[in-house]
């Protein structure tokens, strides 16, 4: 009889309580774009990377169209996957290029990020490097434990 009650507790449980699904956000970055949109399409992307990193949560997907973008950007401890359009393309990732005009870390993390923050199929140009962040590397890059 226990057995009985218990089950139909569980099953009036599940029929009242939605499921709930958390996905990961995805956001896109086109520096072509005339004015910053809410990055949720190429339509309406962000025109920087770091407005993308800024929007960005744990866990969400931030896609970059190829072009040059003039940034020093800073992850803020988010595990975040930051990517071209195709990493495995050496055009596509020759082509997508963060420059950090010389003026400091062309990438900066802050050290408390973890596996699941990813930055693929970029060129990373001149900047000005501090331990643990990315200066002038050109290939595609893993962020550090």
């Amino acid at each position: 009889m226990t057995i009985r009650i218990i089950l139909s507790l569980a099953s009036i449980f599940l029929i009242i309580s939605p499921p709930t699904v958390l996905l990961a956000a995805g956001w896109y970055v086109d520096d072509s774009v005339s004015a910053s949109g809410n990055g949720k399409s190429m339509l309406s992307a962000f025109k920087t990377i770091q407005e993308g990193i800024n929007a960005a949560s744990e866990g969400d997907t931030l896609m970059v169209r190829q072009g040059t973008y003039y940034e020093n950007i800073v992850f803020k401890s988010r595990n975040i996957v930051l990517t071209s359009t195709n990493p495995g393309n050496a055009s596509v990732r020759d082509g997508t290029i963060i420059d950090g005009r010389g003026i400091g870390s062309a990438v900066r993390l802050s050290g408390t990020e973890d596996e699941t923050c990813i930055l693929t199929g970029f060129t990373i140009v001149p900047g000005r490097a501090n331990s643990g962040d990315f200066c002038g590397e050109r290939a595609s890059k893993t962020a550090p434990k």
